[in-house]
């Protein structure tokens, strides 16, 4: 893996990092293990290089343990591209972010059914995905994803249904959330092709569960939000990026 140089953004004072894989993908054994810490007023946009590609696994699959530090007054926007898991994967992932007094989070995340254009729809082993969220040190989020497609009935009322892509939005901060989850939910009517589902957590954060069709669906709510959050948050427009 590589780490790319840092670069300012234009026309802002945040730093935009990229993570880089050399590798096709995560293989079967591969273990990898990131933690990136943010000094107090530190503001980063974080992503990834392309989607995170899952192989086929035939024993224990791979593992992603991913720490972040945020300190105090510090601004961490983590947007990795879409996780793609291919026929017969098995895949662990751990993301835990600590947040310092006054700082700000904004994390996203997409699951694809597979490669599509190859007919591989959830024919994956297994995805095993776990977001925690500390805020001076006291769990406030704690969100946990699991499916075996083969076992599990992910076309049920109340899970995947007659979707195939799966967004999920975290927006946390010490502002009050109210406000801002009513203007998040104007933003999709009950027509949208986005089937969205909108809460606050007891620390006062925004959840947004989302179900599509395609990623650039997905993309396109995901960015919505960001924006309307950032411009309510930070008075500040999304930031222009490019890889």
């Amino acid at each position: 893996m590589k780490i790319s140089k840092t670069h300012r953004i234009e026309d802002s004072d945040q730093l935009y990092v990229c993570i880089m894989d050399a590798s096709p993908g995560m293989l079967e054994g591969d273990h990898y293990q990131i933690e990136m810490k943010l000094e107090p007023e530190s503001k980063v946009f974080l992503t990834n290089q392309a989607s995170t590609k899952l192989h086929p696994a035939r024993h224990e699959g791979a593992l992603l343990n991913q720490t972040f530090y945020v300190d105090e007054r510090s601004l961490l926007e983590y947007f990795p591209e879409p996780i793609v898991p291919f026929a017969s994967s098995k895949t662990e992932m751990n993301t835990v972010f600590h947040l310092g007094p006054q700082a700000v989070l904004f994390y996203a995340d997409i699951i694809t059914p597979g490669r599509l254009h190859r007919d591989e729809k959830f024919l994956y082993q297994s995805l095993r995905m776990n977001t925690e969220i500390y805020r001076e040190g006291r769990l406030a989020v704690w969100d946990h994803f699991y499916l075996e497609p083969m076992i599990h009935r992910y076309h049920s009322t109340g899970a995947f249904e007659e979707y195939t892509h799966l967004g999920t939005f975290w927006l946390c901060s010490e502002h009050d959330g109210e406000h801002l989850l009513k203007r998040i939910r104007e933003l999709f009517p009950a027509h949208s092709k986005v089937l969205m589902g909108t809460s606050l957590t007891a620390e006062r954060d925004i959840h947004v569960r989302m179900l599509g069709h395609s990623v650039w669906e997905l993309q396109s709510a995901i960015r919505e939000i960001w924006k309307l959050s950032r411009l309510h948050l930070l008075n500040s427009q999304p930031l222009l990026i490019r890889k």
